[in-house]
């Protein structure tokens, strides 16, 4: 375990971090790290947790987040990140908390998502998703014998950014864009 979190940290991670292949828990939260989130996490193949917001990172978030088929929580709150959510994340059949809550990403929410039937907690309101949330992840949400408990999007605003056309879908619904909460 490697707990950086609130130490007002600057600048970009250490590139030493990466040599750690045995690390399972990384913690970057509450600092003020900044630039693209490094493609490099995905050699830490044996991580359960990675947390790296609130920061100030910028760019798209590495499809080789997508390969670390270990991870049980990725937390990214309130960052500057923008694009898609890869169809990679797919593949995290073990994530239970899915955290980009407050960021710049767009487009839509992948089906992919809908493959990680381990999923608990997936927060993507104050952010530029559109579309519908997929039928695979309410699949999720609505079976009883799965644990999704908590979906959060933006599906209050008028009119509203992304939908969440199957019943008790999402959990709760945010009115605010990624757009007007940075300003």
């Amino acid at each position: 375990m490697l707990d950086l979190s609130g130490n007002e940290l600057t600048g970009d991670i250490p590139v030493e971090i990466y040599d750690v292949v045995e690390l399972r828990d990384l913690n970057f939260g509450a600092n003020l790290l900044f630039g693209p989130i490094p493609t490099q996490f995905g050699a830490l193949t044996k991580l359960e947790r990675l947390v790296i917001g609130p920061n100030f990172f910028s760019g798209t978030i590495p499809s080789e987040i997508g390969e670390l088929l270990e991870l049980v929580e990725f937390r990214m709150p309130t960052n500057f990140v923008n694009g898609t959510i890869p169809t990679e994340f797919g593949k995290l059949t073990k994530l239970t908390v899915l955290d980009l809550s407050n960021n710049l990403v767009d487009g839509t929410v992948p089906s992919q998502l809908g493959n990680i039937t381990t999923l608990r907690e997936v927060l993507l309101g104050v952010t530029g998703l559109s579309g519908s949330v997929p039928a695979e992840l309410c699949a999720i949400a609505a079976d009883p014998t799965l644990a999704l408990d908590i979906l959060v999007v933006d599906c209050a605003n008028n009119p509203p950014t992304i939908t969440c056309a199957v019943p008790l879908c999402c959990s709760s619904c945010t009115n605010v864009t990624a757009s007007t909460a940075r300003q």
